[in-house]
């Protein structure tokens, strides 16, 4: 088993990278996409409520203000709740409240799921959404082969949201890619992801544009 994680800022495009990479190398490997942000989704679900996880999960959704209410409810009692907050901003805000009970939390959670895969040789799991330096720091504990690759569009600025981890020397691959949102692009981000996966792989990955 291999593992590649994904680092960079907020609209960089490490989960659709990702979904590319799937679809790229199904023929070579068998692949897991998992996230950071799966047990907050799950957490989410279970504490606010269905609709908030279904919105956190659409990319139309998810930056829009919900304007209705949330049921917060205990085994004993609920209340209905308005906001206006948007999924994105609940899910930082739960995602701050776990990792104030440890915040080693989705480490934990995340190399959990990962122990459920069958480690055979032929078997890749990509992780999305790497963001703290303790998810840094337990990406190079964890026993089995690892590359931390920092995902850079060159339409969103991201040099404060990425510094911490240049600075930390753990990234090694930085791949720069185009908006996603473009179709003119959709072949120079392919050929860009081919040609970072065989670096980071080595595997010989033949793909015609």
């Amino acid at each position: 088993m291999e593992i590649i994680a994904f680092s960079g800022a907020q609209g960089s495009g490490k989960t659709v990278t990702c979904k590319i990479i799937k679809d790229i190398l199904h023929d070579y490997v068998d692949i897991y996409l998992i996230s950071f942000a799966d047990f907050l989704r799950d957490w989410i679900k279970t504490n606010l409520g269905n609709e908030v996880y279904e919105a956190s999960l659409d990319r139309q959704r998810k930056d829009k203000p919900l304007n209705e209410s949330i049921c917060i409810q205990t085994d004993t009692s609920f209340v209905d709740i308005q906001t206006i907050a948007t999924p994105r901003e609940l899910l930082v805000a739960a995602g701050t409240f776990l990792r104030k009970i440890n915040p080693d939390i989705f480490c934990a959670a995340i190399e959990e799921t990962i122990n459920q895969i069958d480690p055979k040789d032929n078997s890749l799991v990509l992780i999305d959404d790497i963001r703290f330096r303790n998810e840094l720091k337990w990406l190079k504990e964890i026993d089995y082969p690892s590359t931390l690759v920092v995902v850079d569009r060159i339409d969103v600025n991201a040099e404060n949201e990425i510094k911490d981890f240049l600075e930390y020397e753990e990234a090694e691959y930085m791949y720069q890619t185009y908006s996603y949102n473009d179709p003119c692009t959709s072949v120079e981000c392919r050929n860009g992801i081919t040609t970072m996966l065989r670096t980071v792989t080595g595997i010989p990955i033949d793909y015609e544009s």
